[in-house]
């Protein structure tokens, strides 16, 4: 796998590289939530991973998960703190947080993250590559009320995303879309 380390204590980035190296995974580092940034985005190198520091100068690790989410980067990011504050792991998770270490971490939690990760992109890789062979035929017949759209159009996503490796953005996109048809076919025809 290919790891990003975002973090402001030099001790904790050479310590992630030197296990995370003998584990056999490319490990790079950034001092803080800007530089991580800029690698993550600028970079044009693919991450598996990112573990990010919360506190950390320039750009605070919840600032840099919120960018990375909101620029439609379909990358697991692991919060690292170091006070159990439990609103900013909240908060961390809120943004789309994939999980959080407390430090001074062990290493037992910390390769069990990383075989979640890789157990998930080994998944998504075969439900792209399964999708190919599928055909599945829904079929929904619901009174012609608009009320009845909101329940309608997230049975219709769960379609997709099992049909589909998409991210948050695509999915809220193809809602979306789902929703205005639905809706057209209701008040302007019949379903």
């Amino acid at each position: 796998m290919r790891v990003l380390v975002v973090d402001d204590n030099m001790q904790v980035r050479k310590l992630f590289s030197i296990y995370l190296e003998d584990e056999g995974h490319q490990v790079d580092t950034a001092n803080d939530g800007q530089e991580g940034w800029e690698i993550v985005s600028n970079s044009g190198i693919s991450y598996d991973l990112v573990f990010v520091d919360i506190r950390m100068p320039n750009m605070n690790g919840l600032e840099l998960l919120e960018k990375i989410k909101l620029n439609s980067f379909d990358l697991p990011v692991i919060i690292m703190t170091g006070h159990a504050d439990a609103d900013l792991v909240l908060q961390a998770f809120k943004l789309g947080a994939f999980d959080f270490l407390t430090k001074p971490f062990e290493y037992e939690p910390l390769l069990d993250i990383i075989e979640k990760i890789e157990y998930l992109q080994t998944d998504k890789l075969e439900q792209t590559f399964i999708s190919q062979f599928c055909e599945i035929m829904v079929t929904y017949s619901i009174p012609s009320q608009t009320k009845n759209i909101k329940s309608l159009i997230p049975a219709l996503q769960n379609h997709y995303q099992l049909l589909c490796a998409l991210n948050r953005q695509q999915i809220h996109r193809i809602a979306s879309c789902l929703f205005e048809a639905v809706n057209n076919a209701i008040v302007y025809g019949n379903l």
